[in-house]
């Protein structure tokens, strides 16, 4: 899945970034979440509260937790917010299987969205194992490995 720039989030704001700009699960999150929400726009209103207000925020939650997350310190605060996020991700899924079941999306969306959504929970799988790594490491008083979770600079966006 490939990262969908525009003016918003594109980590360029007068040459800074949040770390977690820099992070490729939070961008393909911020996508997803987008998909999902505009999925949810086309919720039938009987449906409206329950699905849609709860696929809103279930799929914002992703690249919020993600981005809380690196503002953290400890490695075990950074989990619990990476935990969060990935958690967010099997709970979209679970919704979607509802929306499906009520003829709201086609079994090609979900086929789609549901990949993303594993892509994303697989690069989260991978992030929380590199900061364990990474915590034992420094216990160990190890050199650091270069992070290779990040991105190279945006300069095509």
């Amino acid at each position: 899945m490939a990262y969908k720039s525009n003016q918003f989030g594109n980590g360029r704001e007068n040459g800074r970034f949040f770390q977690f700009e820099r992070l490729d699960v939070w961008r393909m999150s911020v996508d997803w979440a987008n998909e999902i929400m505009e999925l949810s726009e086309r919720i039938p209103k009987n449906y409206q509260y329950s699905l849609g207000e709860q696929l809103r925020r279930a799929s914002l939650s992703v690249p919020t937790n993600i981005a809380e997350g690196t503002g953290r310190q400890g490695v075990k605060e950074k989990n619990h917010f990476y935990n969060i996020a990935k958690a967010s991700v099997y709970e979209v899924i679970s919704l979607l299987v509802m929306c499906g079941k009520r003829k709201i999306i086609t079994r090609e969306e979900y086929k789609v969205l549901y990949d993303q959504a594993h892509h994303i929970a697989s690069m989260l799988t991978g992030l929380l194992r590199a900061k364990a790594v990474a915590s034992r490491r420094r216990k160990l008083g190890a050199p650091s490995l270069p992070s290779t979770l990040y991105s190279l600079p945006l300069k095509d966006l």
